[in-house]
């Protein structure tokens, strides 16, 4: 059996697993908009963590390398990496300018662990109990990119072909969902925020790094603008939390 973790699960794995990969599902799009009264808040000051959302779009996500016109120098078409582009070069600008035959489905990016046949009731026990503020089991199909992430572990044969698994997120319907917001509002909440797995800066500063090392050049939009407005608001960021 294989789960997905996408928030907190990317970099805390407090259950047993056999072995892990860097990969993504596809239709998606990872956002702020639930609230946690159990680890990064409290009832009476929710925090805010991350849930899955289909995604209204489902070609919103580009190919890695795509030309866009140089307006800056002149030059007719200059081709740019993901992570690269220049900062005059908005999300609105690549919806108009990108076809969407140049478009790959949205996606996010994550970590899938594969449990032993002999772990899976126990650690889906745990699991539910972890996510119980709102979250189920859902069924999606995983997407995985290069090797096994435990080189110490040589036998175990990892997929290389999409496959199925499973994993948790928190819909519209359960009472915890927060909704939409602005970015300037999520951070205000999440640097107010505390819980009894600790501050909820930690859990955006932590969700954002491992996101860089594990999908380098993978641009999260939402992440990383929360992230920055976090930054840009918390005071303590000078703490080495990572």
């Amino acid at each position: 059996m294989w789960v997905f973790g996408y928030g907190s699960l990317v970099w805390k794995a407090d259950f047993p697993f056999e072995s892990r990969m860097v990969g993504y599902i596809e239709g998606y799009v990872r956002r702020f908009w639930q609230y946690s009264i159990d680890h990064r808040g409290v009832p009476s000051k929710p925090g805010l963590v991350v849930t899955l959302v289909k995604s209204s779009d489902p070609q919103k996500s580009y190919l890695s390398f795509f030309p866009i016109p140089n307006l800056l120098v002149g030059t007719p078409r200059v081709y740019y990496a993901p992570g690269t582009l220049p900062r005059w070069v908005s999300r609105r600008v690549l919806d108009l300018i990108v076809p969407r035959s140049a478009r790959a489905p949205a996606q996010v990016w994550g970590v899938a662990y594969k449990i032993a046949a002999q772990d899976v009731e126990f650690v889906m026990n745990h699991l539910d109990y972890r996510e119980k503020n709102g979250y189920e089991r859902v069924e999606v199909i995983f997407n995985p990119c290069g090797q096994a992430l435990n080189p110490d572990i040589g036998a175990i044969v990892v997929p290389t072909e999409p496959f199925q698994l499973v994993v948790y997120l928190a819909n519209e319907s359960n009472e915890s969902f927060a909704g939409a917001a602005n970015i300037e509002n999520i951070a205000q909440t999440i640097v107010t925020s505390v819980g009894p797995s600790g501050p909820n800066t930690e859990y955006v500063y932590k969700l954002a790094s491992a996101m860089r090392l594990l999908a380098p050049g993978v641009e999260d939009e939402h992440l990383f603008a929360v992230e920055e407005a976090v930054r840009r608001l918390d005071a303590d960021t000078n703490r080495d939390l990572l």
